[in-house]
């Protein structure tokens, strides 16, 4: 039943018997109703769920007597309602309670307040689940008693400055989720130091607050420049910490260290986003063993690349699923960032400056989406396009043989969270399409990766918007496609074959030349040494011993213009030849017969007339 702003209501009509089996009753909205008196829900003995929203001002102490079996009260957004009344009326019945929500609480007072002894007495005898207390001006808690069965504490947007300790056993001993989001801190620093103590025990179990806990969020709360994860420390012999998620984004954390040798072995989603965080250690993600998702986008991790032990942060993350470093700046990821990865689902790179992508995930089949959208690549190599190909090709696979078999394949379903109250339940939501997406690039679309245009229509990987990708030139890869693609392909060919026809074209004429080189040599070769056993065998025919007188030189009547050949082929073998008839006379060339020098040597006529006949150098 739900009653929306009445004029006036009256709730003492409750009291017929008729209203005995309503389970669930909201009033939004009352503007006259600004007091609930005692008894004035006696007639809803079978009430489960109540909810008053807006303007309520007052409780009184035995209103919830005659409801024994409301579960979840609603109280949210009275802002005019102080704790004083709220605790006054948890005092009496409500014994099955799990729920209650005071969000907004007395917002428009403001004395901040104290959960205390009033408060903390009404609610320790009744099975309490779910607490909220968010967006109220609570400081703290009481430190007399502790809260046993609560398991989800939201405190966020609130004035939280510290939880106290309990000196002999967890203040919120089985909680299993906390809310600290948006807290507004008057001194980071301090508070830092009080988160500490929040979430942290020590090794002898007596100062123990949260040794259940499965999810800690605490973003947006500005924590200040460093913070040390020290306070998550796994011990069995105190019922071990065992938190599943931990969300500290948007909280203005620069450095996050790891100094103890700590390990979450049951965290499964870890979140420090928009946080212009330049440091990570990669300890502290090696120690997060069961780690399904890691959120460190909008970071400033662009200098981490350049640390030796970047490259192995993710050697520990075997079931890791999801990751997102997304708007960190990044130029670049080395080779093997993936290696230790095999169950990965989904990459998130975009919004970096990546120009080379030549990270393997060649073993990444359970791979469906690559996210490199808005980055600074020119073009994918050729082995990780290889890759893709591979992953989308056992993903259609994977496809085809869950529609065979009617059943759903564990590995193929991304997370979705979605809260009940502030319970964070897990949803699968089966995805076996592979997509890459890489928008927002300025590819080099010139004929020198021509084969990655062509990779990118024919590979049947699932684009996003691909038709929309840009070249370096203006073009759009879709106008490429629609228009010029074939033409460009053509185009390239041919030109990637024109220097090999040009050096085919080059090696033969240099073989030409060479063989023609090579014959003219060959052949003045032959004819000289022709020509010089032709004047051996005159000068032995023409020349007897004692012809002639041997102090006289030897001419050569007519040379020509090759002076050089007579010198270095002929001379040698004449004077071998003609020693033993003139001595050691030279054999001199005298050039044309009509530039013969007069006088200057004494001219043998009958050596002259013998050999001119046979002269033609």
């Amino acid at each position: 039943m739900k009653v929306n702003r009445p004029d006036f209501f009256n709730l003492s009509k409750f009291e017929h018997s008729s209203w005995g089996n309503v389970q669930e009753f909201t009033i939004d909205g009352a503007t006259a109703l600004s007091n609930i008196a005692d008894n004035s829900l006696h007639g809803l003995t079978g009430l489960k769920v109540l909810r008053i929203h807006y303007n309520l001002g007052s409780l009184e102490s035995g209103v919830f007597l005659d409801s024994p079996n409301i579960e979840v009260l609603d109280l949210s957004d009275n802002v005019h309602l102080r704790i004083e009344y709220v605790s006054r009326a948890l005092r009496y019945g409500l014994l099955k309670l799990k729920i209650l929500d005071i969000t907004g609480l007395q917002s428009f007072i403001t004395e901040p307040f104290v959960l205390g002894r009033e408060f903390t007495e009404s609610v320790m005898n009744k099975p309490l689940k779910v607490l909220n207390v968010s967006q109220t001006k609570l400081v703290s808690f009481d430190n007399n008693f502790t809260y046993s069965s609560l398991q989800v504490l939201n405190a966020s947007q609130t004035s939280l400055m510290w939880i106290p300790r309990h000196p002999r056993k967890g203040f919120f001993c089985n909680v299993t989720e906390l809310d600290i989001s948006y807290v507004s801190i008057p001194h980071p620093v301090l508070f830092a130091k009080n988160l500490s103590r929040i979430i942290h025990y020590h090794v002898n179990c007596e100062e123990v607050i949260f040794v259940s806990l499965r999810r800690i969020h605490a973003h947006h709360m500005n924590l200040g420049l460093s913070v040390r994860i020290t306070d998550l420390e796994y011990n069995i012999s105190c019922g071990s910490f065992a938190a599943e998620e931990v969300d500290i984004s948007s909280s203005d954390i620069r450095w996050l260290n790891l100094y103890l040798n700590v390990k979450f072995l049951n965290l499964k989603v870890f979140k420090a986003s928009r946080n212009s965080m330049e440091y990570i250690s990669p300890k502290l993600i090696r120690s997060m063993h069961s780690l399904l998702e890691l959120r460190l986008d909008h970071n400033r991790l662009m200098n981490m690349s350049s640390i030796p032990e970047f490259e192995n942060i993710l050697a520990s993350s075997e079931s890791l699923e999801i990751i997102d470093l997304s708007y960190n700046g990044l130029d670049t990821l080395p080779k093997s960032f993936f290696a230790g990865t095999p169950r990965l689902k989904e990459i998130h790179l975009q919004g970096n400056c990546i120009v080379h992508f030549g990270v393997d995930v060649g073993g990444l089949y359970r791979l469906r989406l690559l996210d490199l959208s808005d980055n600074s690549l020119l073009y994918i190599d050729a082995n990780i396009m290889e890759d893709l190909k591979a992953i989308n090709l056992r993903s259609q696979e994977t496809a085809k043989s869950k529609s065979l078999s009617g059943k759903s394949i564990p590995g193929n379903s991304s997370y979705e969270w979605h809260q009940i109250h502030t319970v964070s339940i897990p949803i699968y939501e089966e995805k076996s399409t592979f997509v890459v997406n890489l928008q927002g690039n300025n590819f080099d679309c010139s004929c020198e990766h021509v084969f990655f245009l062509i990779w990118i229509e024919e590979s049947n990987i699932s684009f996003e918007s691909k038709y929309d990708y840009k070249c370096r030139n203006g073009f759009y890869i879709g106008e490429l496609y629609e228009e010029n693609l074939p033409d460009l392909i053509t185009y390239c060919k041919v030109n990637n074959q024109l220097p090999f026809i040009i050096l085919g074209v080059i090696l033969s004429l240099l073989l030409t030349i060479s063989l023609v080189i090579t014959g003219v040599c060959l052949h003045r070769k032959f004819k000289l040494r022709t020509i010089r056993k032709e004047y051996v065998n005159n000068y032995k025919r023409c020349y007897r011993h004692d012809q002639h007188p041997k102090k006289y030189p030897v001419f050569l009547s007519f040379c020509g213009i090759d002076d050089n050949i007579a010198k270095d082929y002929f001379h040698p073998k004449l004077v071998n030849g003609l020693a033993k008839y003139f001595g050691k006379n030279d054999v001199v060339c005298l050039g044309e017969k009509d530039a013969r020098p007069v006088g200057f040597f004494t001219v043998v006529t009958d050596s002259l007339d013998c050999l001119y006949p046979i002269m033609d150098c």
